[in-house]
């Protein structure tokens, strides 16, 4: 599985920021997901992901995956967000 992530919107906390990132997940150039989800990102590299912005998944191996690779995107653009 490809992903491909694209940040929508950034909402400014004094603790945090509140990002809400499109994800792109395909199969041999087959669109299996498209989705958002929000997710908080605090300065000192923590970041959280809130439940209730993402989508039923087939299984909770298929939902730690699309997560994981959000998060790891996430941390990758901190610093640029």
């Amino acid at each position: 599985m490809n992903y491909r992530f694209e940040v929508m919107e950034v909402n400014l906390f004094p603790d945090y920021k509140e990002v809400s990132l499109k994800y792109i997940a395909d199969d041999e150039g087959v669109v299996m997901l498209v989705d958002t989800a929000k997710f908080k990102v605090f300065s000192d590299g923590l970041i959280e992901h809130d439940r209730n912005h993402f989508k039923k998944f087939r299984d909770a191996r298929e939902a730690n995956e699309v997560m994981g690779k959000c998060i790891e995107h996430l941390s990758s653009q901190r610093h640029s967000l």
